[in-house]
């Protein structure tokens, strides 16, 4: 195997650990260096970062692929949803307007930095995936934040 200095960390890998460029030549930097370069620039561009996202997700082959993704994800893991699963969710949209509501004014907080998202669930104390559940639709801001389980717990008890 041959191997290949780093430009930017200047450490002497493997030429697996480099990047092929399109033209067909080995990057002049590792992938753990371009990573990090590119994790860097995402958090000092999320408006660019955001712009370039929206472009992919919006191309017809994305949106084929995202699908196409999905339907074997769901087919491995054995768990499909209904086919009025949409219509449940509109119809529970229009029919709680105080919900929706307070899942935007959440959502509004967050993205703006007013809350910030716990890493433990309030429940079970597990780190995981978290959801924010109301109490009380007319405090939208009074959340307690649950992992799925959990969440799914509390209102199965209403």
């Amino acid at each position: 195997m041959e191997n290949k200095k780093c430009s930017i960390c200047k450490i002497i890998k493997l030429i697996t650990d480099f990047y092929i460029t399109k033209e067909g030549r080995v990057s002049s930097s590792c992938k753990e260096c371009r990573n990090k370069k590119a994790t860097l620039w995402q958090k000092n561009h999320p408006e660019k970062k955001r712009l370039i996202q929206k472009k992919s997700r919006d191309k017809p082959k994305a949106k084929e692929r995202q699908k196409k993704y999905y339907r074997e994800w769901y087919k491995k893991n054995g768990r499909s949803r209904s086919s009025d699963y949409q219509e449940a969710i509109l119809e529970w949209r229009k029919n709680n307007p105080d919900g929706v509501r307070a899942h935007q004014i959440v959502s509004y907080a967050l993205y703006h930095g007013k809350i910030t998202e716990p890493k433990l669930c309030q429940k079970c104390n597990l780190e995981k995936k978290l959801c924010a559940h109301h109490n009380d639709y007319s405090k939208p801001l009074e959340i307690i934040w649950l992992c799925y389980s959990c969440h799914k717990l509390e209102h199965s008890k209403k």
